[in-house]
């Protein structure tokens, strides 16, 4: 279940504190799963042989498992011990000569990916990160029950709207790591992504939106040394982007009234494919505001929208609004962007 609880800004220290008790001791291990052998069940999680060793496997572990043999995790949990060693032997390790790289948390697996995948343990990517932002930065966590996670770096670059210079804006970057979601017999393809873009936190209501491009920037490379590289370039790339255009264009918002609010939300929600009941609220919520609505006014109607839903909804609505500050050129009539983006 997903954390809807709104995360305070802490320390660096603090932080990097938090994420090493979580996820610090995550590494990858080659396995090859012609030597895998299930053995029961230990306080509520499948445990496997590997070669001798004795690991066990969590929620995410135990599903990217068992997408090698099309079997759901649910069915796989209701069968029996034979059952499940008819399983694990006729689908999953029928072939010796599959290898596959596993991440272990403390003998536990805690998921499966491409052995050509150039995983990196989050505390890593932590201090890269730190390495390009300013040390006195800030941070907003969270880490979710399938170690996917999100970071929100907080600096002391600030702007506020010229008619009241207490509303401050701060910028900084955010950086998302997703969990692979795989498919049943989908194949060894999968890789987990690692997304970066740059951040801005409104310290009056603790809203945040990401900004950058219309979505994150995604980091690639098929070696360590690559990933390294975008994370830090794109980090740089981000933090400055915010400095030097996103802060004062947030701002200058303030400004820029909008004749047909609920039109602009509409057209930013279909951009951003939010729909059903948060599309809903949204529209619903468009009343509420002063007249006249100004741009600035209906960013932080998605912002504050975001900040009560869980993960997933919040950053998809918090994207949202930062694309608003990228495609800033829009038509009066349909709110279509014009900037091509």
């Amino acid at each position: 279940m997903e954390d809807k609880t709104k995360e305070k800004l802490i320390t660096l220290i603090q932080g990097r504190e938090k994420l090493a008790e979580l996820l610090g001791n995550e590494s990858v291990e080659k396995v090859n799963l012609g030597k895998l052998k299930y053995t029961g069940v230990s306080e509520g999680r499948n445990v496997f042989d590997v070669e001798g060793e004795r690991i066990e496997a969590d929620e995410v572990g135990l599903r990217d498992l068992l997408s090698f043999s099309n079997v759901p995790a649910p069915f796989f949990n209701r069968c029996d011990d034979t059952l499940k060693d008819n399983i694990v032997k006729r689908f999953i390790a029928s072939e010796d000569k599959v290898v596959k790289s596993i991440l272990i948390n403390d003998k536990t697996m805690t998921g499966v990916v491409s052995i050509e995948t150039p995983y990196m343990n989050a505390v890593k990517i932590y201090d890269l990160v730190t390495e390009v932002i300013p040390e006195d930065a800030l941070l907003q966590a969270q880490v979710n029950a399938d170690r996917s996670w999100y970071w929100n770096f907080v600096t002391e670059d600030m702007a506020n709207p010229p008619k009241d210079v207490n509303d401050i804006t701060k910028g900084g970057i955010s950086i998302e790591y997703k969990t692979p979601q795989r498919k049943y017999g989908g194949g060894d393809t999968f890789m987990p992504r690692y997304n970066v873009g740059g951040f801005l936190y409104r310290l009056v209501c603790t809203n945040g939106l990401i900004t950058r491009t219309n979505e994150m920037e995604t980091v690639k490379g098929n070696k360590e040394d690559d990933m390294i590289f975008e994370i830090k370039r794109l980090t740089a790339l981000a933090l400055k982007s915010v400095k030097e255009h996103d802060l004062k264009e947030f701002v200058r918002t303030a400004g820029v009234t909008i004749d047909d609010p609920s039109g602009w939300i509409n057209r930013l929600a279909k951009e951003g494919k939010i729909k059903g009941a948060l599309r809903d609220k949204l529209m619903d919520r468009v009343p509420s505001l002063a007249k006249p609505t100004t741009q600035y006014d209906l960013i932080n109607l998605i912002t504050s929208t975001a900040n009560e839903q869980p993960f997933t909804s919040r950053r998809k609505l918090q994207q949202v609004a930062g694309t608003s500050l990228v495609a800033n050129c829009r038509c009066p009539q349909c709110h279509s962007s014009l900037n091509g983006k």
